[in-house]
């Protein structure tokens, strides 16, 4: 989806998937390259107006990495409002944040799920995304800099690798929300 808010200084509301492979020999962070900026990063994209960021990122998953949620856990902390009467109760981010987008006077607010996976997605990406794709170990991704991955999406990647693949509850994706 293309940016909704298109004037200066305006935010557009994202969703990202930060993956974690298992099925290596140490944890990796599976990243792509992406199309327009020359950065590695993250999945996701924009949230449209009819949905909320965990529909938003239900499906960036399909289309950018070939994974659906079934394939994958969702990493959320252990004390947690769980269910309301009244209420849907999204999954927890591992972080929001606001980023500038490129070099441009534009923003996102981001909303960031950690999700672990333990193989390769069972599907392809959908026509025109990157395949492209890199697994990092942490020691690889504190070697990076900005101008090859944001500092952002960096201390996200490990602060998950570091802290949240051991201490926070791995759920079914597709159970929640």
């Amino acid at each position: 989806m293309p940016h909704i808010n298109t004037g200066p200084g305006e935010h557009d509301l994202t969703a990202s998937a930060f993956i974690i492979r298992t099925d290596t020999p140490e944890p990796t962070a599976m990243v792509h390259q992406h199309k327009l900026l020359p950065l590695k990063l993250q999945f996701g994209g924009h949230v449209e107006k009819t949905e909320s960021p965990w529909q938003a990122i239900g499906h960036e998953l399909s289309e950018e990495t070939g994974y659906t949620l079934e394939e994958l856990m969702i990493l959320q902390p252990h004390d947690r409002i769980r269910s309301t009467a009244t209420t849907t109760i999204l999954p927890y981010p591992v972080m929001m944040q606001t980023h500038q987008f490129g070099y441009i006077d534009h923003y996102h607010n981001d909303v960031d799920y950690a999700f672990v996976a333990t193989a390769p997605p069972t599907q392809t990406p959908g026509d025109g995304e990157s395949t492209d794709f890199v697994l990092l170990t942490a020691t690889e991704i504190e070697g990076l800099d900005d101008t090859q991955m944001p500092e952002n999406v960096r201390l996200a990647f490990l602060f998950i690798m570091e802290v949240c693949l051991e201490k926070w509850e791995h759920v079914p994706a597709d159970t929640l929300a």
